[in-house]
């Protein structure tokens, strides 16, 4: 079983998790990410959840900010109490609220950004300053975040190397 990177592992552990074991394989793979993404395919769904299960162990084994922004970014239902937890380990110059708010802001996927993830405005509001200086603060506190994510992503790719398959395209030399 190979994954394309150590995001990828991430999502498939935490989408594998997520959904029930049917009792048949077939229905099982049907429409799963892993038939078209190239993802661990001959594995009976027990396999992959036990799979799964080691890659979720591990995360929990992880430092508590990197464990925040991983659950935080790839489990919807945990977000809010991931960017509680996460406003910890970020600047909090402008408050633990507006921290908060800029690590939810973080955790909320691109596909979802919008009015639900919030907007620099309201956090300008929030932390009472100019939106340039929410800008800026929204970014100090997204670098701190990405440096965790970084450090799980590298872990995870460390404690998973045999999972990983290198990129192909970075591999070959032009003809």
């Amino acid at each position: 079983m190979q994954f394309k990177s150590a995001a990828h592992l991430l999502a498939w552990a935490f989408e594998t998790s997520e959904r029930p074991i049917l009792r048949s394989a077939r229905c099982y793979d049907a429409g799963s990410a892993e038939v078209r993404g190239g993802g661990p395919v001959g594995m009976s769904a027990h396999d992959k959840h036990a799979q799964a299960a080691v890659v979720m162990a591990f995360l929990s084994s992880l430092p508590v900010g990197q464990k925040c922004v991983v659950f935080g970014l790839f489990n919807p239902t945990m977000r809010e109490n991931m960017s509680i937890a996460a406003a910890d380990g970020v600047p909090c110059k402008y408050g633990f609220q507006a921290a908060r708010y800029a690590a939810r802001m973080w955790m909320t996927p691109v596909s979802q950004k919008g009015a639900s993830a919030g907007s620099e405005v309201e956090l300008a509001a929030m932390a009472g300053c100019s939106a340039a200086t929410a800008h800026r603060y929204k970014h100090a506190v997204w670098t701190e975040l990405d440096k965790h994510y970084t450090a799980a992503l590298e872990a995870v790719a460390h404690r998973f190397d045999a999972l990983l398959r290198p990129d192909q395209d970075a591999s070959r030399t032009g003809s």
